[in-house]
C-alpha cells in the first residue's frame, strides 16, 4: 500500500510501532489517564483505610471484568462505524492531514490507533482483574491485594474513560464526514 509514494510495511502497523509514532507522552498526559489514576488511588486508599480490600476484590473483580469486556465490544462497534463511514476520498484527505508537531503522523492512522489502544487497555484490565481475583485465592496479604486493587481499579476506569473519549472521536468523525460530503456535493 502506498501513501505519498511511500510504502507502508506491516511492521509500521504493529501496536508497538504505532504507539511509538503517537508518542507515550501524549497518551500518559491525557485527561482520561489522570482521572483514572487519581480515582483509583483514592478508591484504593479508602478501601485500605477501612480494611475492606479483600471484600472489594472478591465482589468487584467480576464486575470489572464484565465492564472491560463490554468496553472492548463498544470499541469494536465504534471502529465499525468509522470504517463504514469512510470512503476513498475521505480517507485520502485524512491521511494527508498531519499534526503540526508530528509530520510523520496522519489523522486517519491516529484515529484507528486509539480504537486499538482502547481495546488493549480493556484487555489488560481483564488480565489484571483475573490476576487480582486469583491472588485472593492463594493469599490474603493486604499490601499486595491493595496494589492489585489499585491496578484493577485504574485499568477498568481507564478502559471506560478511553471508550468515552472514543465516542467523542466517533462523533467528531461523523461531523467531519458530513461536512466533507456537504462540501463535495456543493461543487
Amino acid at each position: 500500500m502506498t501513501v505519498d509514494n511511500k510504502v507502508i510495511s506491516y511492521e509500521e502497523t504493529t501496536f508497538i510501532q504505532m504507539s511509538k509514532k503517537i508518542g507515550w507522552k501524549r497518551i500518559i498526559f491525557s485527561e482520561d489517564f489522570y482521572i483514572s489514576l487519581l480515582l483509583s488511588i483514592a478508591f484504593t486508599l479508602l478501601c485500605f483505610f477501612y480494611n475492606v480490600v479483600i471484600d472489594v476484590i472478591a465482589s468487584l473483580t467480576i464486575v470489572f471484568i464484565t465492564i472491560s469486556g463490554t468496553m472492548i465490544a463498544v470499541s469494536i462497534a465504534g471502529l465499525a462505524i468509522i470504517v463504514s463511514m469512510s470512503d476513498n476520498d475521505f480517507i485520502y484527505l485524512l491521511k494527508n492531514i498531519h499534526p503540526k508537531d508530528k509530520p510523520n503522523q496522519n489523522v486517519f492512522d491516529n484515529i484507528l490507533f486509539f480504537y486499538r489502544y482502547s481495546t488493549v487497555i480493556s484487555s489488560i484490565s481483564i488480565a489484571v482483574n483475573i490476576t487480582s481475583r486469583s491472588y485472593l485465592i492463594f493469599s490474603n496479604n493486604t499490601i499486595i491485594l491493595s496494589i492489585l486493587l489499585g491496578l484493577s481499579t485504574f485499568f477498568v476506569l481507564y478502559s471506560v474513560f478511553c471508550v468515552v473519549m472514543l465516542v467523542g472521536t466517533t462523533m467528531r468523525y461523523g461531523s467531519y464526514r458530513g461536512e466533507f460530503i456537504r462540501l463535495k456535493n456543493k461543487k
